[in-house]
């Protein structure tokens, strides 16, 4: 008994301010026809900006630097600088005006200048092409332009889905996409010596096939999910349109698909996001009345679908924010809504239809498409509440973080929503405690996750920091 009460007071405590990096490359939105939001902390709504001359019908994209101030944005056909003017070589992409995600901007690894464009053009096409082009910062007096590598094939058999996620390394990225015909997830991967143009392939879930398949692609905020959203296809019933599948961010494998809904349950699904606690996933469709909540926690998630916006009656799309909520856009409205609470089952997730009123510019179909900042968590062994090896208190907290283990804690690393590491233990600070504290008074407020490593265990809490 006293040795275990000797393991237990073998604390070691981190004031981690310093370590405290917050990546804002996703904070600033620009999407619609002229619309554009800028995120200016995790607990403040975001501000609209009003000097976008973009308007974008669906897919669009933006970068910011890592403090947040807008780089370049793009609709996949055309690309801007913060100048808010087209670059000179910045036109004849091939993206679509049609299409859900016509354009992705994603760093080059290793490079504070370099910038690659990814674009996929529309469903109807006779070939749904992926292609890059590169954007060079210095380019075009520092407001950037893209270079001789403009346009260049990927795949000439991909649909009009298209998202981002980062490698298990934290440095590498993932560009995600799904072929035409067939079952296949196609995943590059992007390091600092380019695009490997050979794809990691994973058959799974349904075939992708007939006239039919719009929509969106996303990953989950902590990288082990990704699900596809297919439109209806009314002629090959019942014909899947939401399947999320587990994927795996260190091999880039996509695999054990999960289909959520059909095209009985949900004929027209277009837009989708996942709860900043992974438990949750959220489906709008394009010419659909709702926003339906599955919880992905239950055996049977497909049995927990619940529109949790009846009042919604507009075509919309979902992207998830900084500040954990997820922001709703509504065609042809000036204002945009938000799901406040996107981790709580049902109605308590709290649907408001007019959180952002925005001074200028009107949504279209689409919403920003941004890429997925998430930490490292593959091999997850739990995405929330509590084990009986593990205790983590007080939740929320404002001072001293204390996490104790009846297993000892290998390593422990903390992340805000959009991936960027808060805190991490060095290598042997934390190996052999059964108990451990982190002074946390200088975090910013907003919801973060907690990973511990436990015995060959990975376990991921979310906190609140008040």
């Amino acid at each position: 008994m006293k040795k275990h009460i000797l393991l237990l007071t073998s604390i070691a405590i981190f004031n981690c301010a310093q370590a405290q990096v917050i990546d804002k490359r996703t904070w600033s939105w620009y999407f619609g026809s002229t619309v554009a939001i800028k995120f200016t902390s995790q607990t403040l709504p975001p501000v609209p900006v009003a000097t976008s001359t973009m308007s974008a019908n669906e897919g669009s994209s933006a970068i910011s630097d890592s403090a947040g101030n807008i780089l370049f944005y793009t609709d996949g056909q055309q690309a801007w600088g913060r100048n808010n003017m087209v670059m000179p070589n910045g036109t004849g992409l091939k993206g679509h005006f049609w299409s859900a995600q016509s354009g992705l901007l994603v760093p080059m690894p290793g490079s504070n200048t370099l910038f690659y464009l990814f674009t996929v053009n529309n469903w109807s096409d006779p070939a749904t092409e992926l292609n890059y082009s590169v954007i060079d910062k210095t380019l075009n007096g520092g407001f950037g332009d893209i270079t001789s590598q403009k346009n260049v094939l990927v795949n000439s058999n991909c649909r009009e889905h298209l998202t981002a996620a980062y490698h298990a390394n934290g440095e590498d990225i993932w560009i995600l996409s799904h072929e035409y015909g067939n079952n296949n997830f196609v995943a590059y991967l992007l390091t600092s010596q380019g695009l490997n143009m050979t794809p990691v392939v994973s058959p799974a879930g349904t075939f992708w096939e007939s006239w039919n398949r719009f929509g969106y692609l996303k990953v989950s905020p902590q990288c082990n999910k990704i699900v596809s959203v297919v439109g209806g296809d009314a002629f090959n019933m019942p014909d899947t349109t939401v399947q999320v599948c587990d994927f795996n961010n260190t091999t880039g494998m996509v695999s054990h698909a999960v289909t959520l809904a059909d095209y009985n349950a949900i004929p027209m699904a277009y837009g989708c996001e996942f709860s900043p606690d992974n438990t949750k996933l959220y489906v709008t469709e394009f010419n659909g009345t709702g926003i339906f909540q599955f919880d992905l926690s239950d055996p049977n998630p497909a049995s927990t679908m619940t529109n949790v916006a009846t009042a919604l009656n507009v075509k919309a799309s979902l992207v998830l924010g900084p500040d954990g909520k997820i922001y709703v856009s509504e065609q042809s409205l000036m204002q945009l809504g938000t799901i406040e609470f996107p981790d709580v089952t049902g109605m308590g997730c709290t649907f408001i239809d007019n959180s952002v009123i925005l001074p200028a510019g009107v949504n279209t179909i689409g919403s920003c498409n941004v890429f997925r900042n998430c930490p490292n968590t593959t091999s997850i062994f739990s995405l929330t509440g509590s084990h009986e090896f593990m205790n983590v208190f007080p939740n929320p907290v404002n001072s001293i973080l204390t996490v104790s283990s009846s297993e000892k804690i290998n390593r422990l690393k903390i992340s805000d929503v959009t991936g960027r590491i808060a805190f991490e233990s060095q290598t042997g600070t934390v190996s052999n405690l059964l108990s451990y504290k982190i002074d946390v008074s200088n975090f910013s407020k907003g919801i973060y996750f907690l990973q511990a490593d436990v015995n060959g265990k990975t376990f991921v809490k979310k906190i609140m920091m008040e």
